[in-house]
């Protein structure tokens, strides 16, 4: 799990664990796709469908991106 943080401390509050933190996180319009790196350099990349759905997950995460992670830990491709 991965706490948008760039205040490792606030990790610790949420997950016990206060190591990990959120580093960067890139996002990739055109292909519905989200990747997302640690401070340790592990990253997840997660893709949403081409469907109404699709639609719907990526945007709802888009939009708490954008609430809850500074600007400058987001690059849009």
């Amino acid at each position: 799990m991965y706490t948008i943080s760039s205040d490792p401390s606030n990790m610790a509050e949420i997950t016990g664990d206060a190591e990990t933190y959120l580093e960067h996180i890139w996002v990739d319009v055109k292909k519905r796709e989200v990747k997302i790196m640690d401070n340790e350099g592990y990253d997840e990349i997660v893709t949403w469908e081409f469907s109404e759905d699709g639609v719907d997950g990526f945007t709802e995460t888009l939009q708490h991106f954008k609430r809850l992670v500074p600007e400058e830990m987001i690059t849009y491709l």
